[in-house]
Order: structure tokens, then C-alpha cells, then sequence
């Protein structure tokens, strides 16, 4: 097979389309064609936002080395017989984003790595120009967080409406930086300020090792969006749910607290025992 080979765009606002089908014949069991389709038709599409690196970072490393890592490099056939090149990351997006597809196809797709002639310089710039029109036009952008499976805490602190209630209590004047109460940790069925610390320290590795949340460009790509939907592995995430609870965060610093706890004496004593 070959590369696919681009055909120039017809207008200054054209963009092009990506169109995932199932194809059992495929190697991955899934195809893609590409169509032109100009902005101002307002065309019905989809925009991913991603980062093209592999996605995540280990734990014990700085989070600015090896940031444009691609990992493996994966051929993605066409409908015409030709092949894209897909970083490891994008393929992962694909397969997760066929899964969902019918039998006729899903929503066409904005994805700058296969709507863009990479190897034109001329046209790159002017796409990028459009970027802020591509993701303000599209009915959904789809964020992809990789391919693993977010861990059972991050899961509860992203679906438990208990833990919004209680970052909202923590949020008024009065209360912020102030240590759980009690009645508070009772209330989330946790028995210590240790089981506290621990479940904040998971939380907060599941950001520490996306890079995706490191790329300026999501700040466009998302500020634009008239829709969200999240998918990280299996599971789809509710950004509006992501926003609120990081938001409430940072107003109350009360994720936080662990790291004093671990590192004070008096701290690292207090929480050992029981809250109760």
C-alpha cells in the first residue's frame, strides 16, 4: 500500500473530513476516507482533541522530558487502498472511537494529524489559522485521555456527587484550607485522615501523568467547544464534572492537605488515627 497522497483544497475555508467505518477485511478492522467540506456550509462534524506524544507520563519523571515522545507509529488503511501514518496515541483514538461507529459510519471528524497535509507547509498555516473556527463550528469535541482505564478512586471522585457537596461546603471563606471534619469524612464513608491523603494522592496522579492537560492548545480547543465528551479508555468522563470539581479545588486548596500531613510530624500522627 501506499501513502496517501493529498489533493490541494479547493478554497481558503475548506477543510477536510475524516470518515471511520467498521471494515472487518481491514487489518484493524476499521477504515477512513477523507472528504472536503467548506466551513462556511456549516457542515455536521466532530473535532478530537489530543495530544499526537504518547499520553502519559511515568510518576517519577519530570513532566517536561520526552514531552513529544510519539511511541509506535501505526498504518491506518483508506478506503481507497492507500495508508495514513498514525502516531501510537491517534490509533489508540481510532480504535476507541470505531468502537462506537454503526454499521453506516459515525459523525464525520476534525483531526488535525490526518485532516492536515503534514507535509505542506503553505497549507498547515493556513489550517492553523482556521483552528479557532474548526473547533467553534464543530457539534462535539471529543477529548481523548489515552487508553488507559482511569482507577477506581479517580472514578468516585468523578461520579460521587458527595465529594462535590462537601468541596462545596469546603469552598465558603471560612472553611478553606480548613482540615475535614469528622462528620465530614464520615459522610464519604472514610474512617481517617489518612484514608483522606491517600485518596487525594491518587486523584492527583491521574492529572500528574496526562500530558494532555500540559497543551496550551486545549485551552482553544476546548474554551470553543459548544459540546465536550471525554473518553479515557473505556470509560466516557463528563467535562463539565472535571471543570467543576478543579475548580472547587482550587478554591479551597483542600486536595492539597496531604502534602502537609506527609510531611509533618505532627501531621503524619494525626493521620494515623481514627477520625472518630
Amino acid at each position: 500500500m501506499t501513502t496517501y497522497k493529498y489533493q490541494p483544497l479547493s478554497e481558503a475555508r475548506s477543510i477536510r473530513l475524516l470518515h471511520l467505518t467498521k471494515k472487518a477485511a481491514s487489518p484493524h478492522g476499521f477504515e477512513i476516507a477523507l472528504t472536503e467540506a467548506k466551513l462556511d456550509d456549516e457542515p455536521l462534524f466532530k473535532a478530537l482533541s489530543y495530544t499526537w506524544g504518547v499520553p502519559y507520563t511515568s510518576e517519577d519523571l519530570d513532566p517536561r522530558v520526552d514531552a513529544s515522545a510519539a511511541g509506535e507509529s501505526f498504518e491506518v488503511s483508506s478506503a481507497d487502498g492507500q495508508v495514513f501514518k498514525a502516531t501510537e496515541n491517534l490509533f489508540e483514538a481510532l480504535k476507541r472511537l470505531a468502537e462506537d461507529v454503526g454499521d453506516g459510519g459515525g459523525s464525520p471528524l476534525w483531526i488535525d494529524a490526518l485532516c492536515i497535509d503534514q507535509e505542506s507547509t503553505e497549507e498547515k498555516s493556513s489550517q492553523v489559522a482556521l483552528m479557532g473556527d474548526i473547533y467553534s463550528s464543530a457539534a462535539q469535541v471529543v477529548v481523548w485521555l489515552g487508553k488507559e482505564d482511569p482507577d477506581a478512586t479517580f472514578l468516585w471522585i468523578h461520579d460521587d456527587p458527595r465529594v462535590e457537596a462537601l468541596l462545596q461546603a469546603a469552598s465558603a471563606p471560612d472553611q478553606q484550607g480548613q482540615v475535614p471534619s469528622p462528620e465530614s469524612l464520615r459522610g464519604l464513608d472514610m474512617t481517617s485522615l489518612e484514608e483522606w491523603q491517600q485518596t487525594w494522592r491518587a486523584y492527583h496522579s491521574f492529572y500528574r501523568r496526562q500530558r494532555y492537560f500540559r497543551r496550551a492548545w486545549i485551552i482553544q480547543e476546548t474554551a470553543l467547544a459548544r459540546d465536550i465528551t471525554v473518553l479515557c479508555g473505556s470509560h466516557t468522563l463528563d467535562w463539565n464534572r472535571l471543570v467543576v470539581i478543579a475548580n472547587l479545588l482550587h478554591v479551597t486548596k483542600i486536595s492539597c492537605e496531604w502534602h502537609t500531613y506527609a510531611y509533618c510530624g505532627f501531621g503524619a500522627a494525626l493521620s494515623r488515627s481514627r477520625v472518630w
